[in-house]
């Protein structure tokens, strides 16, 4: 690491952008390999759209 990189770390942190998280996990995650894991209280996720992969 540089010197000084601790220092413009929050600088380049603010620089993200939700688009820019967007672009990277298009070009890295290949939807068809990838699996995610989702916690909450059942009735939340179901009314928020989600259901259970292998039955609740």
């Amino acid at each position: 690491m540089e010197p000084g990189w601790l220092q413009s770390f929050p600088d380049q942190l603010r620089e993200v952008t939700p688009e820019g998280i967007a672009d990277v996990a298009q070009e890295l995650y290949d939807p068809a390999r990838f699996a995610g894991v989702v916690v909450g209280r059942l009735p939340d996720l179901t009314t928020a759209g989600w259901q259970p992969a292998g039955g609740a």
